[in-house]
């Protein structure tokens, strides 16, 4: 059964609550006109979850997926899109920097094997060269 914090003059949800869906994914976080917007997490039926930012009922801004398997990725969303940066951290302790552009791959992508020197070094490099 749904449970939120209130509801607007509209009787739309409104303010914090959760919502758990018919396919078992559930909600906790902000509402506004009955979609979720502001910070919450999506707690999904398959072991993924999602805390983030949230707009218009999709992934909007800074975020973090995390997979079933162990890995996750952090970086912007817009439009529930992947969009700017983002690091994918493997379970086995890969590393994986690439940049997106509305949802589509775009520009370099850095990979960083687990336990090397090197990936140190290039992972370094590369957030220097970011900063510039």
């Amino acid at each position: 059964m749904p449970c939120w914090g209130g509801r607007d003059g509209d009787g739309k949800k409104a303010g914090e609550g959760q919502n758990t869906y018919m396919n078992g994914d559930r909600y906790d976080g902000t509402w506004k006109n009955d979609v979720r917007e502001g910070n919450g997490t999506l707690y999904m039926a398959s072991g993924d979850k999602f805390k983030g930012a949230w707009a218009n009922d999709a992934m909007h801004g800074a975020g973090v997926y995390s997979y079933a398997d162990g890995d996750r990725e952090e970086g912007e969303w817009k439009e529930g899109k992947h969009h700017g940066r983002f690091t994918v951290y493997c379970a086995n302790g890969d590393r994986e920097v690439q940049w997106f552009r509305e949802g589509e791959p775009h520009g370099r992508r850095f990979f960083y094997p687990a336990n090397s020197v090197l990936s140190v070094l290039d992972w370094l490099l590369c957030c220097i060269e970011q900063c510039a």
